[in-house]
C-alpha cells in the first residue's frame, strides 16, 4: 500500500472539509462547496501518499457520504513515454551540474540523499523491498538517475558508531546476536566487531561524511586500533576493521541530509556496574555513485 484514494458523494452537507499535512505545509479541500457551485452531476475525490496527516472537520448538517479505496501498486517499471514535470526537469539538470562539477568528490565517492517520505518496513531485508514502495520525491530521484544511466542504491547509514568518526553504509541493519554468552564487560567497540563477523566491503563499508556544514571528514580513530585478537568470547575474528575501508576512505556528499523516517535500532547490552542497554541506530538514505574526477564522463541532457 502506498496511498488512499476518498471518493465524495454528491450529497448536499455543510462543513467536513478535507485537511491534508506534511511538514509544515497544510491544503484544505471544502468538498461541500463545491457540490453546492456545481453546475452538473459530478463527485470529487482526492488521493494523497500515506504518510500524509489526514483530519476531516465536523459535519455542521446534512451527510458526508465517502467511498475510501487503499492504494496498491506493484513493482514500478518506468516508462519511456511518460512526460517529465518541471520540477522534475529542473532536478534533473540539477543532478547533472553536481555530477559534472569535478570540484565534488574529486577521488570518487557517493552522493547521498535522506527519503522523504515514510513507508512500511520489516525485517533485515527492508532496503531490498523498500527500494520497490518508493514515491512522490524519493521515485522521482531514482527515476532521473535512470534516464542519466547513474548507479545508485539504498543504504543504511550508522553515523558516529562508538566513535566520532566512524560512520559505516551497510546493506542490511547491523547483527549483534552472535554473542550466545557474556564473559566480560563488552563495549559497543566488542558488539560492532561481532557484528562485522562474515560480512565484506560490499555489505558494510567505513566511509567519511564531507558537506556537513561546521564539520569536517576524518577517519576515525579506531582504524588506529591493531589489537583485534581472538578473544574470550569463543569467536575467532580474524579481521581487523580496516579492511571495511578503501584505499583512499570512500567519501559520501550529504546532498540533502541523510535521514528519514525508516529507521532501525540494534540492541545490546553491556555491563560494567550495572546492565545497560545500548543502541545502533541506522537510518535509510540513497546513494549514487560517483567516479573519479579524472575519468568521471560528463553526462549531457
Amino acid at each position: 500500500m502506498f496511498g488512499s484514494l476518498v471518493v465524495v458523494l454528491p450529497i448536499l452537507h455543510e462543513g467536513g472539509q478535507f485537511v491534508l499535512r506534511q511538514g509544515d505545509k497544510e491544503w484544505t479541500i471544502d468538498f461541500a462547496d463545491k457540490f453546492a457551485t456545481a453546475t452538473e452531476p459530478s463527485v470529487c475525490f482526492v488521493a494523497f501518499f500515506s504518510d500524509i496527516e489526514h483530519e476531516v472537520l465536523p459535519v455542521t448538517s446534512g451527510y458526508r457520504v465517502t467511498l475510501t479505496y487503499n492504494l496498491y501498486h506493484k513493482p514500478v517499471h518506468p516508462s519511456t513515454s511518460s512526460i517529465p514535470t518541471p520540477f522534475q526537469l529542473k532536478l534533473k539538470q540539477a543532478l547533472v551540474d553536481l555530477v559534472n562539477d569535478q570540484s565534488k568528490l574529486p577521488k570518487g565517492g557517493y552522493l547521498g540523499f535522506g527519503l522523504i517520505h515514510d513507508y512500511v518496513h520489516t525485517g533485515r531485508k527492508l532496503l531490498e523491498l523498500l527500494l520497490g514502495q518508493l514515491k512522490g520525491m524519493d521515485r522521482m530521484l531514482a527515476n532521473v538517475c535512470d534516464e542519466l544511466g547513474l548507479r545508485y542504491s539504498l543504504r543504511l547509514l550508522y553515523r558516529e558508531v562508538t566513535d566520532p568518526g566512524l560512520n559505516l553504509i551497510t546493506t542490511e541493519e547491523l547483527d549483534v546476536s552472535k554473542y550466545d554468552e557474556i564473559y566480560d564487560d563488552p563495549s559497543g567497540e566488542d558488539f560492532l566487531r561481532r557484528a562485522f563477523v562474515g560480512l565484506n566491503i560490499e555489505q558494510i563499508e567505513g566511509v567519511i561524511l564531507v558537506g556537513q556544514p561546521g564539520k569536517l571528514g576524518r577517519k576515525p580513530e579506531i582504524l588506529e586500533d591493531d589489537s583485534i585478537e581472538d578473544d574470550d568470547f569463543g569467536y575467532e575474528f580474524k579481521t581487523k576493521l580496516g579492511i571495511f575501508y578503501r584505499d583512499p576512505v570512500t567519501e559520501v556528499l550529504e546532498v540533502t541530509p541523510m535521514k528519514s523516517s525508516v529507521d532501525v535500532k540494534t540492541s545490546y547490552m553491556t555491563y560494567g556496574n550495572d546492565a545497560e542497554m545500548s543502541f545502533f541506530y541506522g537510518t535509510a538514505c540513497m546513494l549514487i555513485a560517483v567516479e573519479p574526477a579524472e575519468s568521471r564522463h560528463l553526462i549531457k541532457l
